[in-house]
C-alpha cells in the first residue's frame, strides 16, 4: 500500500501566492511584535501569562460563561445549528495534547480514482483556515470589555498583549524552527486544545475546549466551530477520511497553519464582508459550500482569493452561493419555505438526527445510519429543520424597555432571593451589552444558589427588563431558570 506523505504549502500554492503569504507574514510580525527579539518575546509572554492567570483566579467559572456567550454572539450559526459549547479554563497540566506520532504513517486505503495528494492538500488548506479563523476570533474579547473591566481593569490590555505575543511568534521563522524542534522532542507548546464530537443522546455537536486563560479559551472555541465546518471537506469514505486526517492533522503542521492560515481565512472572509448580505450565519455556511467544491474549482478559487484576483465567474459563483444560503436561512426563519414559487422540486430530506450522525460517520466516530437519501449531511444540519428545535428550547423573550426614568424601578428584583431562578443586573453604555451582562450575572446567580460550578443542563431566560437612565446609559435585569 502507498504511504501518505505530508503536503507542504510550498507544494500547494504557486510561488507567487506563497511569496504573498510570506510578505503578509512579515507585515504581521512587525505589527504584532515590533522589534522584539525571540528571547524577549518568550520572557514577556511568560510574565504576562502569569499575571493573567493570577488575575483570573477566582473568576474562572464566570469567564468560561463569558467566553461561551461571546463566541455565541459573534457566530450566530452556533445557536442556529444547536451546537453546544463545553468550555473550561484549566491548568497547563490538565491539557491532554498528544505528542507527535513516531514512526511511519499507517498504510493507507486504496484511493482508487481519488487523488490522495489533492485530498491532503485540501485538508491542509482547511486546517489553515480553521487556525486563521480562531486567531481572528480570539481578539473578540473587546465585545465584553466592560464586563471584563469589572473583574480587573488591566485584563483587557493584558489579553491583547498575550495574543499578540502568542500568535505573533508564528510569523517568526526562528521561532517556528525552535517550536518544530521542541515538538520533535515531545514537548508541549500549546496553551489550549479543542475537539468537536457528536452527542448521540442530545443529537447535537459539542465543542469541547480547554485553555489556560480566557483569550486562549475563546481561540479554542472558535477553532472547534471551524472544525465542524471543515467536515464539509470530507468525502463519503470513512477509511479515506481517517487516513487523510492521520497524515495531515499533526502538531508539527500547526506552526505553518497558524502562520499562513489567517491570511487564507481573511481572503475568503473578505468575500462575505464585501457582499451586501447582512446575516453572519452565511459566513460559515459559505466556507462550508466552498469546501464541498471539486478540486478543479476549490484550489483555483482559494489561490485567486488570496491574490485578490477572483475571475468574474468565481465572483458570480460566490455571490450566487451566498444569496442562496441567505434565501434558505430566510425560509427557515420565517417557516415559509413551502410558499416559494421558484423552489425546485423537493427531494426527500433526512432528519436532523440522520444529518448529524452522517457527519459523525464521515469522521469515523459513529455507526452508519440509513443514508439512502443523504446528499449533503452538514449542509442539511445547518440549513434544514434546526430553527424550530432551537426556538423550542430557547423561546424568544420580549424585552420591555422603560424609557428615560430618573429612578428606574427594578421590577424583577423580587426574584433576587428566589432559589429556583437566577437574577442578574447589568449596566452599560451599550444596550445589548447591558442585557448580556445581566444574563451572565443571572446565570452565575442561579449556579451559586444551586451550589454548582458547572451545569449539565440548559439554562433559559424567563424575563428581562431594560431601562435607560437620564445619562443615556442602560440598566438591564434578567431572570433565568433551568430548562426542564
Amino acid at each position: 500500500m502507498a504511504r501518505l506523505t505530508e503536503v507542504e504549502y510550498e507544494k500547494i500554492f504557486s510561488p507567487k501566492t506563497l511569496a504573498l503569504l510570506k510578505n503578509k507574514s512579515g507585515e504581521s510580525l512587525r505589527q504584532m511584535l515590533g522589534s522584539k527579539d525571540l528571547m524577549t518575546v518568550m520572557r514577556q509572554s511568560q510574565t504576562v501569562l502569569n499575571e493573567i492567570i493570577q488575575a483570573e483566579d477566582g473568576y474562572r467559572d464566570e469567564l468560561e460563561m463569558v467566553a461561551t456567550q461571546m463566541v455565541t454572539d459573534a457566530y450566530p450559526i452556533i445557536d442556529y445549528a444547536n451546537i453546544k459549547i463545553d468550555a473550561k479554563i484549566v491548568n497547563l497540566n490538565d491539557l491532554d495534547i498528544p505528542n507527535p506520532p513516531e514512526g511511519e504513517d499507517p498504510a493507507s486505503p486504496d484511493f482508487g480514482e481519488d487523488d490522495e495528494e489533492k485530498m491532503k492538500a485540501k485538508r491542509r488548506i482547511i486546517n489553515g483556515i480553521t487556525q486563521g479563523a480562531s486567531i481572528r476570533g480570539a481578539f473578540g474579547f473587546m465585545l465584553f470589555k466592560e464586563y471584563i473591566d469589572n473583574i480587573n481593569s488591566e485584563l483587557v490590555q493584558k489579553y491583547n498583549e498575550i495574543l499578540k505575543l502568542a500568535f505573533g511568534i508564528y510569523d517568526d521563522e526562528n521561532a517556528i524552527a525552535m517550536m518544530l524542534a521542541a515538538l520533535a522532542q515531545g514537548q508541549k507548546m500549546q496553551g489550549g486544545e479543542s475537539e468537536m464530537e457528536y452527542d448521540e443522546e442530545a443529537q447535537q455537536f459539542v465543542i469541547k475546549a480547554k485553555a489556560i486563560c480566557f483569550p486562549m479559551l475563546v481561540h479554542e472555541i472558535v477553532k472547534g466551530l471551524y472544525e465542524i465546518v471543515g467536515t464539509e471537506g470530507f468525502g463519503r469514505d470513512k477509511e479515506k477520511n481517517q487516513a487523510i486526517v492521520g497524515a495531515v492533522d499533526k502538531l508539527s503542521n500547526e506552526p505553518r497553519d497558524l502562520q499562513y492560515g489567517k491570511f487564507i481565512y481573511d481572503a475568503i472572509s473578505k468575500i462575505y464582508n464585501e457582499s451586501n448580505i447582512d446575516d453572519p450565519r452565511v459566513r460559515e455556511l459559505f466556507f462550508a459550500e466552498l469546501y464541498k467544491t471539486p478540486d478543479d474549482e476549490f484550489f483555483p478559487f482559494v489561490e485567486n482569493a488570496i491574490n485578490d484576483e477572483l475571475k468574474p465567474l468565481q465572483k458570480k459563483w460566490a455571490a450566487d452561493t451566498m444569496k442562496d444560503i441567505a434565501k434558505d436561512l430566510g425560509k427557515d426563519d420565517t417557516g415559509l419555505e413551502d410558499l416559494d414559487e421558484e423552489q425546485e422540486p423537493i427531494q426527500e430530506v433526512m432528519t436532523m438526527k440522520q444529518a448529524i450522525a452522517a457527519a459523525a460517520v464521515l469522521l469515523g466516530t459513529a455507526g452508519a445510519p440509513n443514508m439512502a437519501q443523504a446528499q449533503n449531511p452538514i449542509g442539511n444540519l445547518f440549513k434544514k429543520g434546526v430553527t424550530a428545535v432551537q426556538n423550542k428550547l430557547n423561546p424568544q423573550q420580549k424585552v420591555d424597555t422603560i424609557k428615560v426614568q430618573k429612578d428606574a424601578p427594578l421590577v424583577l428584583q423580587k426574584y433576587k432571593d428566589d432559589q429556583s431562578v437566577g437574577y442578574g443586573l447589568g449596566s452599560s453604555s451599550d444596550e445589548s451589552m447591558a442585557r448580556r451582562i445581566a444574563n451572565l450575572n443571572a446565570t452565575k446567580d442561579l449556579m451559586q444558589k444551586l451550589g454548582k460550578t458547572r451545569m449539565t443542563v440548559g439554562i433559559i431566560p424567563v424575563d428581562e427588563k431594560l431601562y435607560q437612565k437620564p445619562d443615556g446609559t442602560y440598566e438591564a435585569e434578567a431572570v433565568v431558570k433551568i430548562n426542564q
